[in-house]
C-alpha cells in the first residue's frame, strides 16, 4: 500500500507518511473495524500453532518465515494448508508485508532514537485502537 518504513533510498524514515498510516491502520481495522481478524497475542491466546491445529483459527497472517515454522511445529497438517497474498492494495502491487515485533529495534547508533520509539511504541499501539 506505499507504507514503507524507509525511504526508497535509505536516507529517511517514512513511516509516518499517510501511506504508512494507512497501511497500520489497515492492520488494526480487520480486528477491530471489520471484525474478521484478531490481534493475537500469545499470553492469552495461547499458541497460535495449537489454534490452527485445533481449528479455531482459519489463517493467520504472518511472514514468508512462518510456513518453515508451520511445517516443524504441525507436521500432521502436512498438504491441509497453503499460502496466499494479502488481498487488498492497488492492482499490480507487490504481495510482501512485515507483520510482528519480533524484528523491531533501536540501533545503538541511531540518529533518532526517539523517533524509532515513538514508532515502535504506535505500532504496538494500534492493537488498543
Amino acid at each position: 500500500m506505499g507504507g514503507n518504513l524507509i525511504s526508497d533510498d535509505s536516507t529517511q524514515y517514512v513511516f509516518n507518511s499517510d501511506a504508512a498510516v494507512k497501511a497500520l491502520e489497515l492492520y488494526s481495522d480487520l480486528a477491530n473495524k471489520h471484525k474478521v481478524g484478531k490481534l493475537w497475542d500469545f499470553d492469552t491466546d495461547g499458541d497460535p500453532m495449537v489454534a490452527l491445529q485445533n481449528s479455531e483459527a482459519n489463517g493467520i497472517m504472518y511472514g514468508s518465515w512462518f510456513a518453515t515454522e508451520l511445517a516443524s511445529g504441525a507436521p500432521d497438517m502436512a498438504g491441509k494448508w497453503g499460502i496466499a497474498p494479502l488481498p487488498w492494495g492497488d492492482a499490480g502491487r507487490k504481495y510482501d508485508a512485515a507483520t510482528g515485533g519480533a524484528c523491531l529495534s533501536i540501533p545503538t547508533g541511531a540518529k533518532e532514537p526517539d523517533l524509532a520509539w515513538e514508532f515502535i511504541n504506535s505500532a504496538c499501539r494500534l492493537k488498543t485502537r
